[in-house]
C-alpha cells in the first residue's frame, strides 16, 4: 500500500511510476507558492520519461487546475507548439530513482488574492518507454501515461 498522500499509477504495459506532489498548507498572496513535484520508478526496470507538460520542464503548457474558493483561475504561463522531441527532452529513471522538481505557482497563476486554493494535478506523460538509451521517436510513436497524483489544498491570507 502507498503511504498516505501518495497515488501509484501502474498498467502492465508501462513501468510502476509515483507521483509525489505537495504544497505549503498556508502563505501569504502575491507571495511565491512551490509545487514540489516527485516522480518515482518503482519497477525493475529503466524508463525514459519525455519532460513535455511536466514541471520537469517549468511552465511550458499547464499541467495543473487551480481554484481559488471554488472558481478556477485561468493559466498565465506560457504555451508552445511542438515537433518531434529530442534527446535531450527526456529524463531517465533508473529501478527505484526518483526525480524532484519546484515550480512556482505564482509563475502561472493570478495568486495575488487571498482565499482557500484547490489544485489539482492533470499530468500526463507524453511519452513513456523502457530502455537506457532514448529512441529518435515521432510523435506518432509515443506511449502516453497519465499520473493519477493527489489534489492539495491551501490557503492563502491577504
Amino acid at each position: 500500500m502507498a503511504p498516505a498522500g501518495v497515488v501509484t499509477a501502474t498498467t502492465p504495459s508501462t513501468p510502476r511510476l509515483q507521483c509525489e506532489c505537495s504544497v505549503a498548507e498556508s502563505g501569504r498572496a502575491g507571495a511565491p507558492v512551490v509545487l514540489h513535484f516527485t516522480l518515482v520508478n518503482r519497477g525493475r526496470q529503466t524508463v525514459q520519461v519525455l519532460e513535455w507538460g511536466t514541471p520537469f520542464e517549468g511552465w511550458l503548457a499547464p499541467f495543473v487546475d487551480l481554484l481559488r474558493d471554488g472558481t478556477a483561475l485561468q493559466y498565465a504561463g506560457a504555451s508552445v507548439k511542438r515537433g518531434d522531441p529530442g534527446r535531450e527532452e527526456y529524463l531517465t529513471l533508473a529501478p527505484g530513482a526518483r526525480r524532484k522538481v519546484g515550480v512556482d505557482l505564482a509563475e502561472a497563476f493570478d495568486l495575488r488574492r487571498a482565499g482557500s486554493y484547490l489544485l489539482r494535478p492533470r499530468i500526463t506523460l507524453h511519452d513513456v518507454y523502457f530502455g537506457v538509451a532514448v529512441e529518435n521517436r515521432t510523435r506518432a510513436q509515443h506511449h502516453p501515461y497519465d499520473l493519477n497524483c493527489r489534489e492539495l489544498r491551501f490557503t492563502l491570507a491577504g
